[in-house]
């Protein structure tokens, strides 16, 4: 590409060094007003997202109850190349999700349980005025219908990727097969059979 195709994205050394001293200035009056982010509850966990945990786990899972599950998935299927041990992984990863929604249902239903007022007492806390809940039955069965749809989807990936993983296995195999009857028939073929 040339320079001129660069347009006002390119940059000299020169032109760099050409700064006039007041804009300087001004850059170093604006550095000292910046305080950066004011609320960092969200970027803070970004590490959930982006870093050691891009896996897909968070901080309700258990990551030696991965390893655990996803070693005993890898000696059940004996998964070979990239795209099986992947399967194997997503495998893994849904069933843990469902323990989590499992979890977090069973501590929810927990919390209602030991509530003075059951569900009103805890509804109560989050937003409510007085001892009027803001949110109502209604709210609680959208909640727990959230729950039985959050691990129905993760079982339906489950199945989706063991079904999906035994379909890749069996095609290797019988490559495999293929492979070993054509070098078998070939050497045949050399003895004058």
């Amino acid at each position: 590409m040339s320079d001129e195709n660069l347009g006002h994205i390119h940059c000299s050394r020169a032109s760099r060094a050409r700064v006039s001293a007041k804009k300087v200035a001004a850059n170093r009056r604006n550095a000292q007003r910046s305080t950066g982010p004011g609320n960092t509850t969200h970027s803070s966990r970004n590490a959930l997202k982006h870093g050691l945990r891009s896996s897909g786990l968070c901080e309700l899972d258990s990551p030696s109850q991965f390893r655990t599950t996803l070693r005993e998935l890898r000696a059940e299927f004996q998964p070979a190349g990239t795209i099986e041990n992947f399967l194997c992984q997503r495998v893994a990863l849904g069933v843990i999700r469902c323990h989590r929604a499992g979890q977090l249902e069973g501590e929810f239903l927990d919390a209602s349980a030991r509530a003075p007022d059951g569900f009103e007492g805890i509804l109560a806390g989050i937003g409510g005025t007085g001892s009027q809940p803001t949110v109502g039955a209604e709210s609680i069965r959208g909640l727990a219908d959230g729950f039985q749809r959050y691990e129905a989807g993760h079982l339906a990936m489950v199945l989706r990727c063991v079904r999906e993983l035994r379909e890749v296995q069996r095609e290797r195999r019988a490559n495999e097969k293929r492979q070993v009857g054509v070098a078998s028939f070939g050497k045949a073929d050399d003895r004058g059979e």
